[in-house]
């Protein structure tokens, strides 16, 4: 995954004045100063408490009173842009963004031509059926609270310069799995003979058309032909991936890895309950790097394990939860 930079809550931009002053400035809340200045603690709800910075706390208003009239379609899970995922994807793309919103100028804001149903273009009003926000009853917030807020927002200027505790991710590279992710997971591939085992080489140092193709869909590069590097998740390292899951998974069950199998063998079924669960605790440890919680032994044991064992084998069981591991973000991110 491409390295990204984006205004978060808990980390900030350099050169982003309004967020810097949100951390400096002390606790009050409200809108256009409506409301009285916070006392501390919580809301009541598990919600921001004195340490969270005020103009936060006014942004978080904005989000929540506009929310009932617009969570419907500007979720992440329902498409048409995900303003309303989170508190970090309002700020990120409503606040953050010069299209919708411009700090200190209520009137040369979209977002304020929109809700007054005043907007230009294709998209005139928001919510797109009825009335606009402006003179729905029953409304949480009046357009005098929006702009008041939006007028007394800072301008952000975000620096071109790396920041250097900005959250970055990246895709597991080509070359990794070349040899690394085979020793992993303690298998061994026949470099010379690539039917069946899904070995993974690069052209350049292959004459293998089947090794040289799949290092090329994973998006590995090649000088010899004139193909670039693709670190991206693309569809077809998806699917590549998941493919390689299943092959080189069912080669550690048939090869009885030592890496993967550590207190349970490819037999051991789900009559050995705690057995198969210990494994699999000591599996994600190995590929995932981390703990696992009892939710995840639960997930893998009772959602993958026990039906692939009951539709075929222990060994099938064992190649399920590998692979599930294998295509687990955490194992193809860091």
């Amino acid at each position: 995954m491409a390295r990204h930079r984006t205004v978060s809550l808990t980390s900030l931009m350099v050169g982003a004045p309004l967020w810097l002053a949100l951390v400096m400035s002390a606790c009050v809340g409200g809108i256009g100063g409506d409301d009285a200045a916070a006392t501390g603690g919580t809301n009541g709800q598990g919600g921001m408490d004195c340490s969270t910075p005020p103009e936060l706390l006014a942004t978080k208003k904005i989000m929540d009173g506009l929310s009932p009239q617009c969570v419907g379609c500007h979720q992440a899970e329902n498409g048409a842009f995900g303003f309303f995922a989170s508190l970090d994807a309002f700020v990120n793309l409503v606040v953050a963004n010069p299209e919708l919103v411009v700090p200190g100028s209520p009137d040369e804001s979209r977002l304020v031509h929109l809700l007054e149903g005043n907007g230009s273009g294709t998209v005139k009003q928001m919510p797109l059926a009825g009335e606009p926000y402006a003179t729905l009853p029953g409304a949480a917030l009046t357009m005098a609270q929006i702009k008041t807020w939006i007028t007394e927002l800072q301008p952000i200027v975000v620096s071109d310069l790396p920041y250097r505790d900005a959250v970055t991710s990246s895709r597991l590279p080509t070359p990794m799995f070349e040899y690394a992710v085979p020793a992993l997971l303690g298998i061994t591939l026949n470099h010379t003979d690539n039917k069946g085992n899904y070995a993974v080489l690069p052209p350049d140092t292959t004459t293998q058309p089947g090794s040289a193709g799949l290092y090329l869909s994973l998006g590995g590069g090649s000088s010899l032909k004139a193909a670039t590097r693709n670190r991206k998740v693309h569809a077809t390292f998806v699917q590549y991936v998941s493919q390689l899951s299943m092959r080189w998974c069912e080669l550690a069950v048939e090869q009885s890895s030592s890496q993967l199998f550590t207190t349970a063998t490819p037999n051991t079924g789900s009559a050995e309950a705690e057995t198969v669960r210990s494994n699999i605790a000591q599996m994600q440890l190995l590929l995932l790097g981390a703990e696992s919680t009892g939710a995840e032994i639960d997930a893998l044991f009772d959602d993958v394990f026990v039906p692939l064992e009951a539709a075929s084998t222990s060994e099938r069981a064992w190649v399920g939860v590998c692979s599930a591991l294998m295509r687990d973000p955490r194992f193809l991110l860091y």
